[in-house]
């Protein structure tokens, strides 16, 4: 805050809020302050430097060397002994067990509504 702030005009506390994603260490001798977002702000140099819980980051650049196909992954119980397996599944062979599903779901809901009429 400068000098022409006043306190006075204040209607609620202020608070400095400082967390390890915004903050950077400094030379001993650095003067110490805000970056200005005009200079660039802080930015994230690795993804290394990134604290999970440290906070919002202020700034970061990716660069996608790799685009990784969308996978599905199904748990199911099967056997007598409640044995989990557990299946990876690529974005097709989900949408068509979605499908077989969905039918499954369907023919059983017309089963149900035929005995129903018969009675």
């Amino acid at each position: 805050l400068d000098e022409s702030y006043s306190s006075e005009k204040r209607t609620c506390p202020l608070f400095l809020k400082i967390t390890t994603n915004n903050t950077r260490l400094a030379k001993w001798d650095a003067k110490l302050g805000f970056v200005s977002p005009k200079c660039g702000g802080i930015t994230i140099k690795s993804l290394r430097d990134i604290y999970p819980g440290g906070g919002n980051i202020p700034l970061i650049d990716l660069v996608i060397c790799k685009r990784y196909p969308k996978m599905f992954l199904e748990q199911m119980i099967t056997g007598e002994h409640q044995i989990p397996t557990t299946t990876h599944l690529t974005e097709g062979e989900e949408a068509s067990r979605q499908s077989e599903y969905d039918l499954k779901k369907q023919r059983a809901g017309e089963k149900h509504a035929d005995a129903s009429h018969s009675e």
